[in-house]
């Protein structure tokens, strides 16, 4: 009977363990797997300043590793200025930083492969964001009301841009669409009232409804879509309600990663860099109406001549031809 009672007691002991909440430098753990010995970032209602998250935790002698962030982890938290996300990190949760006003850089590292609903709504402060390239969907309203964003290039392993994805964003005004996406739910770009260039390399035209790009004048919208395409684009539902829309983007044909052009962004010159043997045919440089601005023969160009603003680089090589985005400061 003293064991059976010895080992209830240990059993609740271990419960306990299990569900146990810890802080280290400011910031609120709780243990999610007491076996192999992980945790979650946990709720952190009022924090301010700087989250430099770890890897890596230590709680009475044991190292933890972070895995996930928990729901509503920073709800409300318009005093934190700055997170940094580890790569051991897999899973952001609900709303994780929903409402950080405060908040106005983020990086998702490529740990991360899950993503749920909301986790920078209303991050009204946020004006970059680089995706992790491990995720395949944007969930429902992920950067909704981000008014501060101004641009978003989406990662080519998206395949879905959920409902509302980035609606109100009214300060966006140049998203790229890679040609991985299969699915862009209802309003996911609706109220982005300062839209003025879409890049989208889907070689045929999906079908959306009209409220993706809802309450936005889609006929002072520039559309460039891949070089052949446009005329499947000005017969398709709601993309021929842009204007113009130029095919200007090159379908690559040879591996993107061996082209590389630097500085990006550039103010008096570019290089143009080629792996594999390959050799410059011709560059074609195009402004955002899919006009030409300059070509050249060259692997390093000039633009001093070239205003301020964003350019789509065509790069031709004796193995076929792809296209890269030059900023030009």
């Amino acid at each position: 009977m003293i064991k059976k009672l010895l080992f209830l007691v240990l059993s609740i002991l271990s419960t306990s363990a299990i569900a146990q909440t810890f802080t280290v430098g400011g910031i609120n753990y709780n243990i999610t797997d007491a076996t192999n010995f992980k945790v979650e970032v946990g709720n952190n209602p009022g924090f301010t300043g700087v989250a430099n998250i770890p890897a890596i935790v230590n709680n009475g002698g044991q190292n933890y590793d972070v895995t996930a962030i928990r729901n509503l982890a920073f709800e409300d938290c318009s005093g934190l200025t700055s997170v940094t996300i580890p790569n051991s990190v897999t899973l952001i949760k609900y709303g994780a930083f929903i409402a950080c006003t405060g908040l106005t850089t983020v990086t998702i590292p490529n740990s991360v492969t899950t993503m749920n609903e909301a986790v920078f709504s209303g991050c009204s402060g946020l004006t970059s964001v680089n995706i992790s390239n491990s995720l395949t969907t944007i969930e429902l309203q992920t950067f909704s009301a981000c008014t501060g964003l101004t641009t978003v290039t989406i990662p080519n392993s998206i395949t879905v841009i959920g409902g509302e994805a980035f609606s109100t964003c009214i300060g966006l005004t140049t998203v790229t669409i890679p040609n991985s996406v299969n699915t862009i739910s209802n309003y996911a770009f609706s109220s982005c009232t300062a839209l003025t260039t879409v890049n989208c390399y889907i070689q045929n035209p999906l079908a959306i409804d009209g409220n993706v790009f809802g309450f936005i004048n889609l006929n002072n919208c520039v559309l460039n879509v891949p070089i052949g395409s446009e005329v499947a684009y000005e017969a398709a539902a709601v993309w021929t309600n842009f204007n113009p829309i130029n095919g200007v983007l090159a379908t690559d044909s040879f591996v993107k990663n061996s082209f590389s052009m630097y500085p990006n962004p550039s103010n008096d010159s570019v290089n143009i860099s080629l792996e594999n043997n390959l050799q410059v045919e011709k560059v074609i440089i195009y402004n955002q109406l899919g006009q030409v601005v300059k070509t050249a023969t060259t692997n390093v160009i000039s633009t001093s001549e070239l205003a301020k603003g964003s350019y789509f680089v065509e790069v031709i090589t004796n193995e076929g031809k792809a296209t890269k985005q030059l900023i030009i400061q």
